[in-house]
């Protein structure tokens, strides 16, 4: 690899590295497998409408809701 390739890397690293555990800090009962999410938007929901519901928002995973409820103290989705 070439010094510029190298950085790149590591840039991107870093970037993906911080964008988890700024989700993560802010999951709370948000840790819900994606085939396990009850939808709780609607299509086009944005992060923050979505956060305005006390819902969660997760964009990692192509295919499932985005905008899902969060699982309640005892496990369960509420």
């Amino acid at each position: 690899r070439t010094a510029m390739e190298n950085k790149v890397f590591w840039l991107l690293t870093i970037l993906l590295i911080v964008g988890l555990s700024s989700t993560s800090e802010n999951s709370g009962g948000c840790d819900v497998h994606p085939k396990a999410r009850e939808n709780c938007g609607f299509p086009g929901i944005t992060e923050a409408e979505c956060l305005e519901q006390k819902c969660c928002f997760d964009s990692a995973v192509p295919d499932m809701s985005w905008c899902f409820r969060p699982l309640s103290p005892d496990g369960e989705c509420p």
